[in-house]
């Protein structure tokens, strides 16, 4: 059965087509509306919800690779 990818709700459910992967994801209309995009670094999903980085491009990251650039920047 189809589900949320994030919330795994079955009710109206909409397809979502990852940009570099093609992957196909089924998302419900209210987590469908909080995705901005992918991270520019690993292709995680990003969400409004979770805390997003940019990285020296200016191109936005996920918390995940935003805390491995702030962590190689302590080692410096």
């Amino acid at each position: 059965m189809k589900s949320c990818y994030f919330c795994q709700e079955t009710e109206e459910l909409e397809d979502w087509v990852h940009p570099e992967t093609g992957l196909r994801l089924f998302f419900c209309g209210d987590c469908f509306r909080t995705i901005v995009g992918v991270c520019a670094e690993c292709g995680n999903i990003l969400s409004r919800l979770d805390p997003i980085g940019v990285n020296e491009e200016g191109k936005r990251i996920c918390y995940k690779c935003s805390a491995a650039h702030d962590m190689a920047e302590d080692d410096i």
